[in-house]
């Protein structure tokens, strides 16, 4: 009788521990769940904050590259305007009444106007776009501020000549191939910014560690 109970005593002693351990590692489990979850949508939230922070970089830069259009239209005319002075120059040489059929206007006035209009003010919005925007990936901070000093020089030009013209377009077309150049690998500097970011590197180390608790527990 006595052997029965200590059995009794020993199977219900046993039954208690092992429900308990069971709850124990149920509550345990259950806490480092709900701890890997916020910290996985932690990590989560970041590279979405970091995704849409590059995107609005590179919108910034392609409002810049927005206004170098207008600056590439302005020398388009200028160009133009140039060749029309040259071919009355050359029609008057050969006929003095050309200009008597004609009706001219001068054309240095007209590329002043233009320049100030359409070439001062396009560099003026490139300019504010470097001040008043902050980027911070550097590759889009350098070709910005590369934008900026070049069409800086545009607006101390004084005498348009063809050769002026062409060189001033040779530049233009050279950062407009590295704005190309940064475009086409925007995903892979992304995922450069995603895995050099120090909070998510914090975040996937404490994640880790977490991790690792579970599997000792």
């Amino acid at each position: 009788m006595k052997q029965l109970e200590k059995m009794n005593f020993i199977y219900n002693w046993n039954s208690r521990s092992w429900r308990h351990i069971v709850m124990q590692d149920y509550f345990v489990n259950l806490v480092i769940g709900i701890i890997g979850g916020i910290y996985s949508g932690v990590i989560v939230s970041r590279i979405f904050l970091i995704r849409e922070e590059y995107q609005e970089q590179i919108e910034i830069l392609r409002k810049s590259f927005y206004y170098l259009g207008g600056i590439t239209a302005f020398f388009e005319v200028v160009e133009i305007i140039l060749k029309n002075i040259l071919d009355t120059s050359v029609e008057l040489k050969k006929n003095a009444d050309y200009i008597k059929n004609h009706n001219l206007k001068d054309g240095d006035s007209i590329i002043e106007a233009l320049k100030n209009e359409i070439l001062n003010k396009n560099i003026e919005k490139i300019c504010a776009n470097e001040f008043t925007l902050v980027l911070k990936e550097k590759e889009l901070a350098e070709l910005q501020h590369k934008t900026s000093e070049t069409v800086k020089k545009f607006k101390y030009i004084e005498d348009f000549k063809f050769e002026t013209i062409d060189n001033c377009k040779k530049e233009i077309n050279s950062l407009k191939e590295t704005f190309e150049q940064c475009f086409k690998r925007r995903t892979k500097t992304f995922f450069a910014l995603v895995i050099k970011d120090k909070i998510l590197i914090v975040l996937f180390g404490i994640l880790i560690l977490i991790c690792f608790l579970a599997i000792l527990v």
